[in-house]
């Protein structure tokens, strides 16, 4: 039932109930049509997919991709429409609300519930207190999206399959995780910074501040298993600042940090991981001298600089290395323990402060 008064050539609409085949869900307004001022004010309760509605007549890119409804979302949302002359098009927008759902699924994933606050003007919009649940975890934060400019500032708990398949949603392109990489436990995961798109929301999402902490426990790279892992970044446009990147396991741990400007990379390395550890992390760009018997134990700090030209092999400029080493042998001799200093420059290699001891002697 719906009831309407017509007076100066506005139009007022109530209690206007609709269903929705599909969902079974029901949107139910109020609205008042302005016929001189070509606009419509309205008034929204709904258990209908209603933003999925709007946002497609407004921006569909904005739209989540694969996303299903488990359960009726329930939506409650006041909005003005402005259209342009001749009511051919709409020339202005304003949607102010809040939202929440029961159980979804992106890409197969499902969730358990989700909620949020939103307000769109213009092409603008804001998501605040957004909360999704899972049974693994979590995700909440906030965004914000202004002429093209978006910041985010988010917390996630969620298992690494929910974050890839959220990601994927969104993403123009599939998101995976390198092959060489493996995460068995659940990520902790905080981000804040600025993104930024075309003015009409159409380029490509390019970073212009951003801030990563993240944790993980049970990861493995190129096979080799590691107890946990932390590491906090921040990029800022092309460049990437590695404050902190802990690897641990129980005989060991490795720490880098480093700064990647585009064209080369500045880094640090210590570590008391197994010799044969760290060649197994390098893969094939660590090679070992044939001459060579690995050592039992090492320690090792690197700091180095690494030219990395576009379309070019990456090239070192400066490696200053300390290492200490037990165990190991050259040439099939034994050497009970190793001290030095290397330094290398393109075509040069220093070694110093080097002190051998040899199972007899020194």
């Amino acid at each position: 039932m719906f009831s309407v008064d017509y007076s100066d050539s506005v139009i007022m609409a109530r209690r206007f109930t609709m269903r929705d085949a599909e969902t079974a869900g029901f949107m139910r307004l109020s609205l008042q049509a302005d016929l001189k001022k070509r606009s419509l004010i309205w008034d929204v309760t709904s258990t209908a997919p209603l933003v999925s509605w709007t946002v497609s007549f407004l921006n569909e890119s904005l739209v989540p991709r694969e996303m299903k409804f488990l359960s009726e979302p329930h939506v409650q949302m006041s909005g003005r429409l402005v259209f342009t002359e001749g009511w051919e098009g709409v020339d202005q927008v304003k949607l102010l609300g809040s939202g929440s759902m029961g159980a979804f699924s992106v890409f197969g994933e499902k969730f358990s519930k989700a909620s949020g606050d939103f307000s769109y003007e213009n092409g603008n919009f804001y998501v605040t207190d957004l909360d999704i649940r899972h049974q693994g975890g979590s995700f909440s934060g906030k965004v914000m999206g202004v002429d093209g400019e978006i910041k985010v500032d988010i917390h996630s708990t969620l298992p690494v399959n929910a974050m890839l398949n959220m990601a994927r949603s969104m993403a123009p392109e599939d998101v995976e995780l390198p092959p060489t990489l493996v995460i068995n436990g659940d990520p902790e995961l905080n981000a804040a910074g600025t993104l930024r798109m075309g003015v009409d929301w159409s380029g490509p999402v390019r970073v212009d501040r951003l801030k990563l902490d993240a944790a993980v426990r049970d990861v493995a790279y190129q096979g080799v298993e590691f107890d946990s892992a932390t590491a906090k970044v921040e990029v800022i446009g092309k460049s990437i600042n590695v404050t902190l990147l802990e690897l641990v396991r129980e005989d060991g741990r490795m720490k880098l940090d480093g700064s990647y400007l585009g064209t080369d990379l500045v880094f640090t390395v210590e570590s008391d991981l197994k010799p044969e550890i760290l060649v197994a992390l390098g893969g094939k760009s660590v090679p070992v001298p044939e001459e060579l018997k690995i050592p039992e134990k090492a320690t090792l700090r690197v700091h180095g600089r690494l030219d990395i030209p576009e379309g070019k092999p990456v090239e070192p400029t400066l490696v200053r290395a300390r290492i200490k080493a037990e165990n190991l042998a050259w040439n099939k001799v034994p050497v009970k323990t190793a001290d030095l200093e290397v330094e290398y420059r393109p075509n040069q290699l220093f070694v110093q402060n080097c002190r051998i001891e040899l199972e007899k002697g020194i």
